[in-house]
């Protein structure tokens, strides 16, 4: 290359430069579009045999243009050689049909799969497979009629409904149950017998079939000859038929008096509780047979001064009670009684004492020292007025430790609040209340002597437990008296109550022998209106089977008696009261060597 410069005066300067071509070219590198290399354009080898007319691109790389040899044949593999196309026929089980054309191509036999797919010749046959082994086969094939699927085992020409069972439908089998005969299997392999019929028509049988035979066997569950089915006491040998005392009671009449013992309140004499009689007392009136069976009446009128009535409730051992009446002060002697007759539990004595007014001290006495159990007693005026209620749980002694006056006060608590046994700490007694008076005194006594304290209030009423020290769980008895003017008016009438610290014990619960678990008696409602009067009893032993109940009014006088079924153990019935007179009354239910009792308060308008 050269450069000739050329001056103003013509003078000219000549120069030559040098060109660097790396590439050797003969272009520089300065106008070389590849100056590592050939030009654009440039004949080339890509080294792909695959591809044809190789030529430097603009990116200096040596590319060809691919060859196409596809001839549009799915049956042939199609390639370039380097110098030509070349087409190879793919048949790959050499069955001369293509792989793309052939169902099963690694299959020589088949070009389609068929029934049993592809290297498995779809074979037909009769042959099914014997799961169980009993030498029938099984119905239940994949593909029925060919060998594709079939196991080893077969049987020609049979099918068995039954494959799990060593049998088929309608083969003898063993159900295991000895009531059955005849037994198969059914429709669905299960095995199946007809059960037993052993029912000879006899209800006097129990009809059972043992495996082999039927077994009659007589039912006569207290072995007296007649079949349970035809007796109506089945286990009570000695009845066959109830008869007037249920089964289990034998329907004697000891005193011959056309009433059976079990319905007689008086089995051992003639007459019964509350029928008229004579006591031979020419001082008594409106003679009656008591509760224990004993001809009493009530003192003549004739008595000018105060009348004291005595209610005792004996337990078996009467001959161990006595009682004494002294007055106060003085202490002398103006009545007694007792020892009575031992016998059943529950035998009320009643005893009336004429005395004038005045302050008197009582108290019952126990030989043994255990006190009357079930028993108790009740002192009252001559007009009903409780002055003492008391329970037998004491020992040798029940003395209430103070005296009490006649006559008995007008002072007296609600009938809601009076025989509560059921009181909490948080529960209000109310008294009725008397004109003028500006205090109520309330006094609270155990009748065995145990507590004894008065509490004095500006209104009629108190909480059942006045202080910390007032017991609980304890029979107590309440009488209250008024200040008017001054004065103290003489106590009225007692009631008793008892606060509780548990107080889901029942109203009038009470432990009596003969309660199972759980028992309860109660009489409602309470105060009553002398209509009706419902009782409920329960916990009885389960072989009770009646209950003799009784109505007492405050003098002891029966004024109904009646007897009810048990059944398992209750009791539930509803007594007419037939317009009851005002009044406290003693309701006693005997049922099962068991007494129970409840004063109702009837007040009828």
């Amino acid at each position: 290359y050269y450069i000739r410069l050329t001056s103003i005066n013509g003078c000219g300067i000549s120069y030559r430069l040098n060109c660097n071509d790396a590439d050797g070219d003969g272009t520089c590198n300065f106008f070389d579009l590849c100056p590592g290399g050939p030009e654009p354009g440039t004949a080339c080898d890509d080294s792909d045999p695959n591809t044809t007319g190789d030529v430097i691109d603009a990116s200096c790389n040596c590319v060809g243009t691919p060859v196409s040899c596809d001839d549009g044949d799915p049956c042939t593999v199609d390639t370039w050689n380097g110098t030509t196309c070349v087409y190879t026929f793919q048949d790959a089980d050499f069955d001369g049909t293509c792989d793309a054309n052939d169902g099963c191509p690694n299959d020589g036999s088949k070009t389609a799969p068929g029934v049993c797919g592809c290297g498995n010749p779809d074979v037909p046959t009769t042959w099914y497979a014997d799961v169980d082994g009993d030498g029938l086969g099984d119905p239940f094939d994949l593909q029925p009629g060919y060998t594709c699927d079939q196991p080893p085992g077969y049987v020609a020409n049979a099918s068995d409904f039954c494959p799990a069972t060593d049998g088929t439908v309608g083969s003898a089998c063993d159900d295991g149950d000895p009531n059955t005969t005849g037994d198969v299997l059914d429709g669905n392999c299960n095995c199946m017998g007809s059960v037993v019929n052993c029912d000879d028509g006899d209800p006097c049988t129990l009809d059972t079939w043992n495996g082999t035979n039927c077994v009659f066997v007589f039912q006569d569950a207290d072995t007296d000859g007649v079949c349970d089915a035809n007796d109506g006491c089945p286990n009570d040998p000695g009845k066959t038929d109830p008869g007037a005392c249920g089964c289990g009671i034998t329907d004697v009449d000891n005193d011959q008096d056309g009433i059976v013992d079990c319905n007689d309140s008086c089995p051992s004499q003639a007459g019964q509780i509350g029928d008229a009689c004579d006591d031979g007392d020419p001082n008594t009136e409106g003679d009656v047979v008591g509760l224990d069976c004993q001809c009493a009446g009530t003192p003549v009128s004739g008595c000018t001064e105060e009348t004291l009535v005595l209610t005792i409730a004996l337990d078996d051992f009467g001959s161990q009670t006595t009682w004494e009446l002294r007055t106060a002060p003085g202490n002398n002697v103006v009545g007694s009684g007792g020892p009575y007759t031992d016998g059943t539990a529950g035998t009320v004595i009643t005893e009336a004492i004429c005395v004038p007014a005045g302050c008197y001290r009582f108290g019952v006495h126990d030989a043994n020292g255990d006190g009357m159990g079930q028993g108790g007693y009740v002192v009252s005026d001559g007009n009903g007025n409780r002055i003492i209620d008391a329970n037998g749980n004491f020992g040798a002694l029940s003395y209430m430790g103070a005296k009490f006056c006649l006559p008995v006060g007008p002072v007296e608590l609600l009938p809601t609040s009076c025989d509560r046994t059921d009181l909490t700490l948080n529960d209000q007694l109310v008294t009725t209340t008397v004109a003028g008076a500006t205090a109520y005194q309330f006094a609270f006594f155990d009748p065995h002597g145990s507590y004894l304290q008065n509490f004095t209030r500006s209104v009629n009423m108190i909480g059942p437990a006045p202080n910390a020290d007032f017991p609980l769980n304890l029979p107590v008895n309440v009488r209250v008296r008024a200040n008017v003017s001054g004065n103290w008016t003489p106590y009225g009438p007692a009631c008793r109550l008892m606060v509780i610290d548990e107080p889901s014990l029942a109203p009038g619960a009470q432990v009596r022998n003969g309660m199972a678990a759980g028992g309860a008696f109660s009489a409602w409602p309470n105060p009553n209106n002398g209509d009706r009067l419902n009782i409920s009893l329960t916990g009885l032993d389960t072989e009770v089977h009646t209950a003799a109940i009784t109505l007492h009014d405050a003098t002891g006088r029966q004024v109904l008696s009646t007897t009810q079924s048990v059944d398992q153990g209750s009791l539930g019935t509803v007594l007419d009261l037939g317009n009851t007179v005002s009044g406290v009354y003693l309701v006693r239910v005997i049922a099962g060597g068991t007494i129970r009792e409840s004063r109702v308060l009837v007040v009828n308008d």
